[in-house]
């Protein structure tokens, strides 16, 4: 299973592109009111882990489907629709 990291580790990428997408999204797709979850995928795993840690921007979660990361906001957490074009935040394991 793909290991995390803390928020700050991940968002580091972030820094010097626009808005970007985590791996969060709501567990169930069709209940806006569900729960956020990771959904962690690599060529032979998949994990749904629960968010235990948020970092929402003022006013933010609405009631849309996928977590992203605020550029111009010092990375605090948005949601929105999953169709947006962001660039994405990606975990690599490294040996």
């Amino acid at each position: 299973m793909l290991g995390l990291y803390s928020v700050r580790d991940v968002v580091v990428s972030a820094r010097y592109v626009s808005n970007a997408w985590t791996a969060g999204q709501r567990q169930n797709p069709n209940d806006r009111s569900s729960p956020f979850v990771w959904r962690l995928a690599s060529a032979n795993d998949y994990a749904e882990l629960p968010v235990n840690f948020t970092s929402w921007s003022s006013g933010e979660p609405h009631r849309d489907l996928c977590i992203g990361l605020f550029r111009a906001g010092n990375n605090m957490w948005f949601d929105a629709a999953c169709n947006n074009a962001y660039n994405a935040v990606c975990e690599i394991r490294i040996a």
